[in-house]
């Protein structure tokens, strides 16, 4: 195997793939708004979207996460020849599953939809099964994906599956204004299916450069196969819980105001910038340094990757969170509100983009702390955490969605993260691997300098937002200026009160 690249390189290299493809994913988003708004036609179509991605999103995650660790015992004890023979027969399985799911699936497809989206109308509801129906397919490639992306992964290829993105997001632009003119939202659903498959196309060159060819051997009871199925279950059924809090979405918000349900994606998009950009980075790059560190029992060092990865996720994340709930409605305003994207709905998805951000800190230190967990052959304590904090975001989100509508939803996922946040922390903390006192002194000094950036975008929204005009123009100026006139204050603030991460990150961009 090649030799790791220093890990703060690979970050590096990961967050400038990724900032490409979130540009992109805003392009997508911003002219699926401008031509589809936040319509019922939208609302169709990501209901039709949930219906596989509830299915096998969460297979591919469960295979990335498990696929690493596995191979890399295999290659290190048997040699390249056996580890791929185990990989072919585990691919072999993966398809055949996903065959009989398809054929499942396009059957099942009507009560789904029908259980997804309760509050549509007949016709409505129609439009989302033959949505559906066109891009169940997809799961095929979505597995494929995810498998290939973890062996990638393991020779230290990282930016090749982080640009993953590109080609998917540039085929569903191109699909919007082509296959989109033609067909309607139809044309969003087949130009999604080919950007899925686009992802696997992409990705392999990479992948057969680095050992045997594909073959067509299938042997389950390999015990690579055997391990990887018996690891991949905590995992799948905690991604399970998360297509779940989905599906709850769809459901509460189908009865609330016409593109509910589409405001409620648009904003989630906007704040899982930080989430890709960051957390996701951070989390995939550290993923196989953790798992060596316990595997070669170096606990201390495994301790201060874990304090390290967390803080800088913190320092990063929050100030980008406070930015979001402050800034909300222009950032939507600049981002999306064009064509048939009107006012009310830029007023709809700032409601939404408020609310989530307050827990968006605490869903960027989860995806860390999931892998934190995962490097320690613990699959099973994120899921039983998951099922909980599933439970009470169904809870809250009942109770709060009568008071507050799509925001409700949105404040539900918001306090259910960070429960789930808090309890992961505390059963890191009783089985002595968290450095409580650093992690705490790290902690207070990054709030402070949210805090008084906080103070800065508030004031700049009742003095400085009045000069700028009401356009695209004006706005987005008000946001650069407002933002970073927040950002200086929040850096030197840090800075000021010996912070170690603005340091830290001022390397990085240095090796860069």
């Amino acid at each position: 195997m090649q030799e790791e690249k220093p890990a703060a390189i690979s970050v590096g290299k990961v967050v400038l793939a990724t900032v490409v493809s979130k540009i992109l994913g805003f392009l997508r988003e911003t002219f699926i708004a401008a031509v589809f708004g936040a319509s019922r036609l939208t609302d169709a179509y990501l209901v039709a979207a949930t219906v596989p991605g509830m299915l096998f999103s969460g297979f591919q995650n469960a295979l990335q996460t498990t696929v690493v660790p596995v191979f890399t015992e295999v290659l290190a004890r048997a040699g390249k020849r056996e580890a791929f023979d185990m990989l072919n027969s585990l691919i072999n399985l993966v398809l055949l599953i996903s065959l009989a799911f398809i054929s499942i699936g396009m059957l099942a497809v009507p009560w789904v939809v029908h259980a997804l989206a309760p509050g549509f109308e007949p016709e409505m509801k129609e439009l989302s099964v033959r949505l559906a129906r066109i891009m169940f397919p997809l799961i095929l490639f979505w597995v494929l994906t995810g498998i290939i992306s973890g062996i990638l992964n393991t020779f230290s290829q990282f930016t090749v599956p982080a640009l993953v993105g590109v080609p998917y997001n540039l085929i569903i632009i191109i699909s919007v204004f082509t296959l989109g003119n033609y067909f309607g939202i139809y044309g969003l659903a087949w130009g999604t299916l080919l950007a899925v498959v686009s992802q696997v196309v992409f990705q392999l060159p990479g992948f057969f450069k680095l050992g045997p060819h594909y073959r067509c051997v299938l042997n389950i009871r390999d015990p690579g196969v055997i391990k990887i199925a018996r690891l991949s279950v905590p995992v799948l059924l905690s991604a399970v819980f998360s297509q779940i809090s989905v599906i709850v979405d769809r459901v509460l918000a189908s009865g609330l105001e016409a593109g509910s349900i589409a405001a409620l994606s648009f904003a989630d998009r906007v704040n899982a910038l930080a989430l890709g950009l960051v957390a996701t980075s951070i989390a995939t790059v550290m993923f196989p340094a953790l798992s060596r560190d316990i595997a070669e029992e170096q606990i201390e060092e495994f301790k201060a990757k874990v304090i390290s990865g967390l803080t800088v996720v913190s320092y990063v994340v929050l100030p980008v969170a406070v930015a979001l709930v402050i800034l909300a409605e222009p950032i939507v305003r600049v981002i999306f509100q064009r064509g048939a994207f009107g006012v009310r709905d830029t007023e709809l998805t700032a409601i939404a983009l408020r609310y989530y951000a307050l827990g968006t800190l605490a869903v960027a230190i989860r995806i860390y702390l999931e892998k934190v967990y995962y490097s320690l052959k613990d699959s099973l304590t994120p899921m039983v955490l998951g099922a909980v904090s599933l439970l009470l975001y169904i809870i809250l989100s009942i109770i709060l969605v009568r008071y507050l509508a799509l925001g409700g939803l949105a404040l539900g996922i918001s306090l259910a993260q960070s429960i789930y946040v808090m309890a992961a922390f505390w059963i890191l903390k009783k089985r002595g691997l968290l450095r409580t006192r650093l992690l705490l002194s790290s902690g207070a000094k990054i709030v402070l300098g949210a805090l008084a950036m906080a103070v800065v975008l508030y004031s700049g929204s009742l003095w400085l937002r009045p000069v700028f005009p009401g356009n695209f123009t004006g706005q987005l100026g008000y946001i650069i200026v407002s933002g970073g006139l927040g950002a200086l204050c929040y850096f030197f603030i840090t800075l000021a009160l010996k912070a170690p991460e603005p340091i830290r990150l001022w390397s990085l961009i240095k090796r860069q």
